[in-house]
């Protein structure tokens, strides 16, 4: 008998005067090193000394891995059963069994099982991994649910593939279906809000694709808004700030207020009535409406952000500041315009003056 067998055999003593002390399987040994194993009912048994443990299950007490060994080299922590011993360990730290296969974690778990580590050396081993490192609590928490109950993980994935196709829908963005099941895995495994969600599904919107939907209403919004207050908008920028909205980055409220304050620049002789809502459009719709007139054209025709058009609103006044134009004044900067000369009002202005003139060398003749 080789000295490190009785060196194992003392252990083994130690462990049975435990065992015979406290039934219930609170080892002094334990506390020397050595580490309980439990076994299904009936299970096999290896090298080391079993006893009945809780619920009928077999307890067999052995010398951590490596330390001391036994006859033939067998270790006196050996494991009948390895694959079931981690499973249960695993589990109970919320490691499915599916963990055990990771090239990370699944070593750190088989040796965790075999050496009976509590919570916090668990951690502090798995927490040093690149996995753990390099990959976010909420990643972390939904590649544990995949691997431990994969079917609430789909059933979870469905619902949120389901909400983005319903919201991409409203938003007017054309998605396939790989392309909503990648996006809902994804945001399942981020942890993702609706509002992140509507973020990532309006940056990938193509606006020369886009339905009809909660954009395109948004950028119409917008370009009305800037109609309003004689702002000139882009396409671009329309579609920034539609985009904005739609992410809830922006309100309407915000928009109108971006263009009050360009408008307030623009018509510096108008502030004090923008401010009091009066957008320039309202303001200056007396004279659109005379300008129509005169040139004999609908007064949507008259578009005051189109330089002819302003020309005939503002004037400068005798301090040499702009203001707008008196009703009469639009009407003579209007017969100015060259297509004045072919409307019917211009006709019957030459017709009245050549009467005139007619007349009066008529007068002249007698």
């Amino acid at each position: 008998m080789s000295d490190t067998y009785s060196a194992g055999d003392a252990a083994i003593e130690r462990a049975r005067s435990a065992w015979n002390d406290e039934q219930n399987g609170a080892l002094d040994a334990y506390k020397q090193g050595m580490k309980p194993v439990w076994e299904k009912p009936g299970g096999p048994l290896g090298p080391g000394i079993s006893g009945v443990g809780p619920g009928g299950s077999t307890m067999r007490f052995g010398i951590p891995a490596g330390s001391i060994t036994g006859l033939g080299g067998v270790p006196y922590d050996y494991d009948p059963d390895p694959r079931l011993t981690a499973e249960v360990f695993a589990s109970k730290y919320g490691y499915a069994a599916a963990f055990l296969e990771h090239p990370e974690v699944g070593p750190i778990l088989r040796t965790a099982a075999r050496r009976g580590w509590g919570e916090e050396e668990l951690y502090g081993a798995i927490s040093q991994t690149t996995w753990w490192k390099n990959t976010s609590d909420n990643a972390r928490s939904w590649e544990m649910l995949v691997n431990e109950d994969p079917a609430t993980a789909s059933r979870v994935a469905a619902e949120l593939a389901a909400t983005i196709q319903n919201r991409a829908r409203t938003l007017g963005v054309t998605m396939s279906g790989d392309q909503i099941t990648s996006l809902a895995r994804t945001a399942a495994q981020n942890g993702w809000t609706e509002d992140q969600v509507i973020d990532r599904l309006v940056a990938q919107a193509s606006w020369s694709t886009l339905a009809a939907g909660d954009l395109t209403a948004n950028r119409d919004k917008v370009k009305a808004m800037a109609s309003e207050y004689l702002v000139n908008v882009s396409d671009a920028t329309a579609q920034q700030y539609a985009a904005r909205m739609a992410s809830g980055e922006m309100s309407e409220d915000g928009v109108r207020s971006a263009f009050q304050r360009q408008a307030r620049s623009r018509f510096a002789w108008m502030a004090d009535d923008i401010d009091q809502g009066v957008t320039p459009s309202m303001y200056l719709d007396p004279i659109k409406q005379t300008i129509a007139a005169e040139l004999e054209v609908a007064p949507d025709e008259v578009n005051l952000m189109d330089g002819e058009y302003l020309g005939m609103v503002e004037v400068p006044g005798e301090d040499g500041k702009m203001r707008a134009a008196t009703i009469r004044e639009a009407q003579l900067s209007a017969r100015k315009d060259p297509r004045w000369k072919n409307t019917s009002r211009a006709q019957a202005q030459i017709s009245r003056t050549a009467s005139f003139i007619q007349e009066a060398m008529g007068r002249r003749s007698l």
